[in-house]
């Protein structure tokens, strides 16, 4: 009987194996490479008049902070829906606060700002406990700052907004303006309406706006644009998935960052 010996077959067998470790190997090393480069990366700094220079780390997704005074600050991890103390540029190992959030996409921890040392406000996406998510949304709280246990209590609902569809153009941004008054912004959650002068889009829902409200209780500014309509709470709108929001201390004008397929104009 003839024997007959497969070379191909032989050499496929011996060697694959050899070539995807090869493979893996490589992947690892260059992985490896990538984070290292990453985590030595500098700022470019345009000014020889500046430096930067890592005050502190050890933080999960952090997305904003904000100072409680000059030696305490507040910092949000994105994904874990914890809130992380650095005072003296040491980073404490337990979180002044823990919600839960649905963190998935541009979900999750978002927003800080804090009026007055004790009054703190956080906007996040909070789970729902249903499967489809039909109860999810974002929301803006506040919190009472205890320096002496170092931790934040007494949450009051300000804000009560949608969620669904997303994931992302949640927004989330919080800012104190000059007037005192609290700023929030929430993007368009993919609705597409009429807030985003879309004509046959939905009707105004909450979704792509600049909020300006009462810190207390989450009413309207009294001199706000709409001021005798039924979304008396609108300050801007128009909003696509803006990312940052904040006041010029020079002209007092509020910024708003956007971002899009066209710097944040919608695709016609």
């Amino acid at each position: 009987m003839a024997t007959f010996f497969n070379f191909s077959f032989c050499v496929t067998t011996l060697f694959l194996p050899i070539i995807v470790l090869t493979l893996v190997i490589f992947h690892l090393l260059t992985l490896n490479l990538y984070q290292t480069a990453m985590a030595q990366q500098q700022p470019i700094l345009n000014d020889p008049n500046l430096q930067a220079e890592i005050y502190v780390e050890g933080f999960s997704w952090p997305t904003i902070m904000a100072f409680i005074d000059n030696n305490n600050i507040l910092v949000l991890e994105k994904e874990k829906g914890t809130v992380r103390l650095v005072t003296d540029g040491i980073l404490q190992e337990e979180p002044v606060l823990e919600v839960d959030v649905n963190s998935k996409i541009e979900r999750g921890l978002l927003g800080i700002a804090i009026m007055n040392k004790y009054t703190v406000f956080l906007y996040y996406t909070e789970s729902s406990q249903s499967e489809d998510n039909e109860l999810l949304k974002n929301r803006v709280y506040e919190y009472q700052w205890n320096e002496e246990e170092k931790i934040l209590v007494n949450p009051t609902l300000i804000l009560d907004l949608p969620a669904i569809p997303g994931p992302n153009h949640d927004g989330g941004k919080l800012t104190i303006g000059p007037d005192n008054y609290l700023y929030t912004v929430i993007g368009d959650l993919n609705h597409e309406g009429k807030l985003q002068n879309i004509l046959d889009g939905p009707q105004p829902d909450d979704t792509g706006v600049i909020f300006r409200i009462n810190p207390e209780n989450g009413s309207p500014a009294p001199d706000n644009p709409f001021a005798d309509k039924e979304n008396n709470r609108y300050y801007a709108y128009g909003i696509r998935n803006s990312f940052g929001i904040d006041f010029d201390p020079i002209t007092g004008n509020l910024w708003d960052t956007e971002n899009g397929p066209e710097y944040g104009m919608k695709s016609i």
